[in-house]
């Protein structure tokens, strides 16, 4: 038994932050950092959730049982002669003997840079959408999703999804600083993932948000933000993207032709539903094409919740509307278009 000494590095306040779910950087006590216990160096381990009974650290083929010296849910273990970095993963386990084991967001720097944060600062960062939101990526070699949203106010912010039961208690996210940001990479996560931001005010109530920035939004009457990768799409307008550079827009022939998708097609034969990006792609090209229309205006096609506001009740400025398909799909109709010279 190491007792107190596992707390090491860490003040019995930090220890009582992490408890009440209210540290502003979680990362500092949890996860794994050099220590010095009983004249021995080595690395600590440190984990949290409330509800486990118990719980292990699991460093390549050893299982290291953890115990909890102090705040309830805190867990710790002391690994002498080690060094950074390690690889580890964490097992919980509860009074029913179930357990979860989970890889910790906890071991891995910030992903926004200096840079971001003071164009944030300067109000001078105009292309948040690819600091802010969710972006799936690689960091140090592991395949996860990174989360980041602006909440100047919040003395919490935890990001909440069914990949951890909707439970703001588990996964709290980093201050950083006053640029009034919260940021937390979840390794482990992609593509298709539902999320929200539990936020906790100033007056100790918890608020539940979807992601201002998210590129994908659940259908009503879910109100999820889904983890999208914008990037993944393989564009095939190389040749109309060039041909616009030479382009002069003020001598060339403009006829638009707006469109609302909702009622533009409908797919009788399938109970009058809406027809999805795909669908539409070719045949609105088609119609562009047969009555001269060098354009197309949609109508709103960002993310809401009530079908006739026509999308004008928007509710996810940077995400389409899933009635129709994906973000991927909606890129499909734009490219149909592009090829088509539209």
């Amino acid at each position: 038994m190491y007792g107190k000494d596992l707390l090491f590095g860490i003040t019995s306040q930090d220890a009582a932050a992490i408890a009440q779910v209210e540290h502003a950087d979680p990362h500092r006590v949890l996860g794994a950092h050099p220590a010095r216990i009983r004249d021995q160096d080595g690395v600590v381990i440190r984990a949290f959730h409330p509800d486990a009974v118990r719980a292990e650290a699991l460093v390549g083929n050893r299982v290291v049982p953890m115990e909890m010296p102090s705040a309830v849910g805190l867990f710790c273990c002391f690994l002498p002669s080690e060094s950074l970095p390690i690889d580890y993963r964490i097992r919980f386990i509860f009074w029913d003997r179930s357990t979860w084991e989970t890889d910790q967001p906890y071991r891995f720097m910030p992903t926004l840079g200096e840079q971001d944060l003071h164009f944030v600062g300067e109000g001078t960062h105009y292309r948040l959408y690819d600091k802010l939101g969710a972006h799936p990526r690689v960091v140090d070699g592991v395949s996860g999703t990174s989360f980041s949203v602006w909440a100047p106010n919040a003395i919490r912010v935890s990001v909440i999804g069914d990949f951890n039961q909707w439970d703001g208690r588990l996964f709290p996210m980093r201050s950083m600083g006053a640029s009034g940001i919260w940021e937390l990479f979840v390794p482990g996560l992609g593509e298709g993932e539902f999320y929200k931001f539990e936020i906790k005010t100033r007056s100790k109530e918890l608020r539940i948000k979807t992601d201002p920035m998210a590129f994908a939004m659940e259908l009503r009457p879910g109100t999820a933000s889904i983890v999208w990768d914008i990037d993944q799409y393989r564009w095939g307008d190389n040749e109309w993207m060039e041909e616009r550079r030479t382009r002069d827009p003020f001598a060339s022939p403009m006829n638009i032709y707006e469109v609302h998708l909702g009622s533009w097609l409908r797919i009788r034969e399938e109970g009058n539903r809406w027809a999805t990006y795909r669908e539409i792609a070719p045949r609105l090209a088609e119609h562009c094409e047969r009555y001269g229309f060098t354009h197309v205006e949609f109508m709103p096609v960002m993310e809401h919740p009530f079908d006739a506001s026509w999308g004008y009740q928007v509710t996810g400025y940077y995400a389409v509307t899933s009635r129709f398909g994906t973000p991927d799909d909606f890129k499909y109709l734009v490219d149909t278009l592009h090829q088509r010279g539209i």
